[in-house]
């Protein structure tokens, strides 16, 4: 295999074709952006920590929505 050399033009533009050929290959999903702190309904709450609704509300009294922290601390309480 010969050696080749390349100059610095040459460098940056094969530079520049493996980060486009890099991005081409790497599919990236669009992820929501929930505050932690914001408030969800029943539904995304229930999407969240993929259960039905009618589960989750037998899991629950009187609250209609639910904090990020809380459905986290109980994801992590039902692992143990």
């Amino acid at each position: 295999m010969d050696k080749m050399i390349l100059s610095q033009i040459e460098l940056s533009e094969l530079v520049d074709q493996i980060a486009a050929e890099v991005s081409r290959r790497i599919q990236v999903q669009a992820v929501q952006v929930v505050p932690d702190n914001k408030p969800m309904t029943i539904k995304e709450a229930a999407e969240y920590l993929n259960l039905s609704v009618p589960t989750l509300y037998g899991k629950v009294s009187r609250e209609l929505y639910f904090f990020r922290d809380d459905l986290l601390k109980y994801l992590k309480d039902k692992k143990r």
